[in-house]
């Protein structure tokens, strides 16, 4: 049986590498709502991938150990923080005027910044896949 958080994990990716370029045509008058309905995709998806994640922990963590699964989790937590930091940002960031255009440029900032944080949250993932043998745990099963 394939386990369902390696199938939810990639959403989170690719939302996060598009994540700027869709900010960054926001800044458009009008278009900014469609951002807010990506960035609350992103959030949905990642918190998916979080709870399936969490659900698969108590069978790699006996075969992976505590550490990787812990700093892989510890980073996940991070990512999803700063995310749902950048979603109110954004809502907050809905009209016209110069505030609300500067929070605009600083959630294209922002949204950088958790480019960043999934690639290492991803990178700590793929290590416990390819170095830590944490697919084995779904073949005892």
């Amino acid at each position: 049986m394939t386990p369902i958080h390696a199938l939810l994990v990639h959403a989170p990716i690719a939302f996060a590498i598009f994540t700027p370029l869709v900010c960054l045509f926001g800044l458009g008058a009008k278009r900014w709502g469609w951002v807010i309905l990506w960035l609350f995709c992103f959030v949905a998806s990642t918190y998916a991938a979080m709870a399936t994640g969490n659900t698969d922990a108590d069978l790699v963590r006996p075969i992976s150990g505590n550490g990787p699964l812990d700093a892989h989790e510890t980073a996940a937590t991070t990512l999803f923080s700063v995310l749902l930091a950048l979603f109110a940002l954004a809502f907050l960031s809905y009209g016209q005027d110069q505030l609300r255009y500067l929070g605009k440029i600083a959630s294209i900032v922002l949204s950088c910044v958790i480019l960043g944080l999934t690639v290492y949250t991803a990178r700590l993932g793929g290590k416990l896949v390819y170095e830590h043998n944490a697919p084995e745990a779904h073949k005892r099963r």
